[in-house]
């Protein structure tokens, strides 16, 4: 856990990677960001709910396709223990590439937003979460 927090403290402050606030401009602004917009999330899972988290990134990645946003990426990295090499079944990376930012209009609060939405409570609760600014991808 601790390798995790120092990677991740040394991806999410680097000086050449500008964190962006924690809330999203408001809707019409455009985005900060001149590189890649990355969500990341790291999240607990649920005890025996690492299935429908997964069922709830690819429902949320069909619900982005169907509402036009064909360029982003959700990608899920499972944490492992640096000491002993076990992967966790209750902890979970997800890296949200090129999320759009709010200046795009997309439907949520629709069948299918609240679809995914509700798998991911079901299934976890978000521990941390950053918004980040890459360079292009």
């Amino acid at each position: 856990m601790r390798l995790l927090a120092a990677v991740l403290s040394l991806f999410l402050f680097s000086p050449a990677l500008p964190v962006l606030h924690a809330q999203m401009p408001s809707a019409g602004t455009p985005s900060p960001c001149d590189g890649t917009m990355v969500i990341t999330r790291v999240s607990l899972i649920k005890p025996g709910q690492m299935s429908l988290f997964l069922k709830a990134v690819d429902a949320q990645q069909l619900w982005y396709r169907a509402s036009g946003v064909p360029t982003n990426r959700i990608v899920v990295g499972k944490v492992i223990d640096p000491r002993t090499g076990v992967v966790s079944d209750t902890e979970v990376v997800t890296y949200h590439i090129n999320a759009p930012g709010s200046d795009v209009q997309l439907p949520r609060g629709n069948d299918g937003y609240k679809a995914f939405v509700q798998m991911f409570r079901d299934s976890s609760d978000i521990k941390f979460e950053y918004y980040t600014c890459t360079p292009k991808m």
